[in-house]
């Protein structure tokens, strides 16, 4: 079987139930996550958290204190 995506984190061919657990590197969004199962092959998606953006504020400092 060759993947249509470029990235393929894993493939796999077991046949009845069975649990994969796969730890990833950088937190996800639970509640964005979605899955879906085509001709056999099933399908995860879950997208990165994203993260806080640094802010810069301005400030000043008065001549006279």
């Amino acid at each position: 079987l060759k993947p249509k995506y470029k990235k393929c984190v894993t493939m796999e061919r077991p046949a009845g139930s069975f649990k994969k657990v796969i730890f990833l590197e950088k937190p996800v969004n639970v509640l964005h996550a979605s899955a879906t199962l085509e001709n056999g092959l099933l399908t995860i998606v879950l997208p990165l958290v994203e993260e806080k953006r640094k802010r810069r504020i301005k400030t000043s400092i008065p001549d006279r204190l």
